[in-house]
């Protein structure tokens, strides 16, 4: 017994000593638009598991790859903004060939690799990192390399904040986790044109790629219960994304959780997408997305595919309208109070490897209603229990039409659309999918805790209490305004004079755009950068 205590005592010492000599690690700066590769590879040398290795100000070329199974977290000094020449970019050079990007290491920027399912807790935070022009059209030049910026593999426990990524041709960020555990948050990034050859001119060139996140899971099994509602999702909310293929794609058991995020010109379809299964017994795409929740985004398009602009009444051909805002093309999904504009659809329900022409064999593998169908057959219908498990459910969005050619009017711009309706196809209503809200559904907490912040329920302008004063809330003032107040409770009289008026909106505008909190707390954040 005294030799297990002692043996606990020794370890519990050499733990508290780690965490304490853990430390930032001070990158030297190479000077404005040379190469930090070895500078980086320096500190990364002298680094231990809890470190922080820290970037100096300034942009840096960066051709290399940052290889990490150290617990090593990196830190910048901002995002850079070139006309205050402030904060931290690290940028392929544009000399650096496209055999060299492709054929080695290079293809990932980052990539993480822990080699352990343990709890890893890393950070990346306060810089700018960006890849080769991309090619926009046939025969500018351009890069059409299908690179990454931030690559995880199996990392349980991450966070990606206040970071821009430009130019990465295959995703800015690609997470891969184990089928059954998915932690980790990406916040309050910017991602910007992460797509090369966008409208496919280039043919056999072209890359069909362009994400702003991917996530999929190692894919060797589909899990019983995705348990919505929980921490266990990669969670992508507070970002903006503008230009990509899709802002968010996924596949292959991938678990995540979207919300909170503004996306701007969407190119070529969904802004938000959930792979179906390609069918083959290995491959990436084996399975399905598994489960997603994709709620409180707002997706608008005020462009076209070929970047002229959308306006009111145009009656531009439909095929440069992006498809869906949000296209759920397999697994299991709650879709709601999302704002969509600009898009042919607000959802849609989709199977690309449907083949019209044979018969169906309901349930498709791993399909919206997988679940369900192959518990109780095609005639079943139903939104609770067993009737229900494994189902789209997509209720109270809010999507503006967009005005088409009326030369093709075999389309029509809806909220939700069926691509593959039953009986010819594997989707019905009521049965796969359903325009409702899902019995006992309740989201995970937001902001999620590892952002650290505490949220102060009190606070007057967040109406809905969400814990951000938003267009939401704006909604409900609009709906009081220059309105007296009754006997009931009156929210929106945020001066307590008894009226909703113009007093009111400027307290509210203060805040608009803002988190109702009362301080940072750290006990809640896991960012070893903080």
């Amino acid at each position: 017994m005294k030799k297990s205590l002692h043996l606990l005592l020794v370890v519990l010492a050499c733990t508290t000593a780690q965490q304490t000599l853990a430390a930032n690690i001070a990158v030297s700066n190479p000077g404005n638009n040379n190469n930090i590769e070895s500078n980086i590879a320096s500190a990364l040398k002298k680094a231990v598991d809890g470190d922080v290795l820290v970037l100096p100000a300034g942009r840096f070329v960066f051709n290399g790859r940052i290889y990490l199974k150290k617990r090593v977290s990196i830190k910048g000094q901002g995002i850079r903004n070139e006309s205050t020449q402030t904060g931290t970019m690290l940028y392929r050079a544009a000399g650096l060939s496209e055999d060299v990007l492709t054929g080695t290491d290079a293809i990932n920027m980052i990539y993480v690799d822990p080699q352990t399912d343990a709890n890893f807790d890393i950070s990346f935070s306060d810089f700018t990192i960006r890849g080769k022009q991309p090619s926009t059209k046939s025969g500018d030049g351009f890069s059409m390399a299908p690179d990454c910026g931030i690559y995880l593999r199996y990392v349980n426990g991450f966070r990606i904040t206040r970071m821009r990524f430009e130019y990465f041709g295959e995703s800015a960020i690609h997470v891969l986790h184990r089928d059954n555990v998915a932690h980790g948050l990406i916040d309050h990034c910017a991602f910007y044109f992460n797509v090369k050859d966008p409208n496919g001119e280039q043919g056999d060139k072209g890359l069909g790629l362009g994400y702003g996140v991917v996530i999929y899971s190692d894919n060797q099994q589909w899990i019983s219960d995705p348990r919505f509602g929980t921490d266990n999702f990669i969670f992508i909310e507070d970002n903006t994304f503008e230009f990509h293929r899709h802002a968010i794609a996924a596949g292959g058991g991938a678990l995540y959780v979207a919300r909170y995020n503004t996306i701007k010109n969407n190119l070529v379809a969904s802004g938000i997408d959930a792979h179906e299964s390609y069918g083959a017994p290995s491959g990436s795409n084996r399975f399905a997305t598994r489960a997603v929740e994709i709620y409180n985004n707002t997706l608008i398009n005020t462009l076209y595919r070929d970047f002229t602009q959308i306006l009111p009444d145009d009656t531009k051909d439909v095929n440069l309208v992006p498809v869906e805002g949000i296209g759920i093309r397999g697994g299991e999904a709650v879709v709601y109070n999302n704002t969509i504009q600009g898009y042919l659809y607000g959802g849609r329900v989709v199977d690309h490897t449907f083949d019209a022409s044979s018969t169906v064999n309901y349930p498709l593998p791993y399909q919206p209603g997988y679940e369900s169908g192959l518990a109780l057959g095609a005639n079943h219908t139903g939104t609770t229990g067993t009737a229900a498990k494994g189902d789209l459910f997509y209720w109270n969005n809010h999507f503006t039409p967009h005005h088409f050619d009326n030369s093709k009017g075999y389309y029509q711009s809806v909220d939700f659309h069926n691509e593959n309706p039953a009986p010819k196809g594997p989707f019905k209503q009521d049965r796969d999918y359903h325009l409702s809200k899902k019995p006992g559904y309740s989201p995970y907490v937001y902001p999620h805790p590892r952002q650290g912040i505490k949220v102060d329920t009190s606070c007057k302008t967040d109406l809905n209490k969400d814990g951000l004063t938003n267009v939401t809330d704006y909604l409900i003032l609009l709906n009081k305004f220059n309105k007296p107040c009754d006997s009931s409770e009156c929210p929106t009289d945020f001066n307590g004079d008894g009226k909703t008026d113009a007093s009111d909106y400027l307290i509210f505008e203060g805040k608009f755009g803002s988190y109702c909190f009362t301080e940072q707390d750290p006990s809640l954040s896991s960012d070893p950068g903080n």
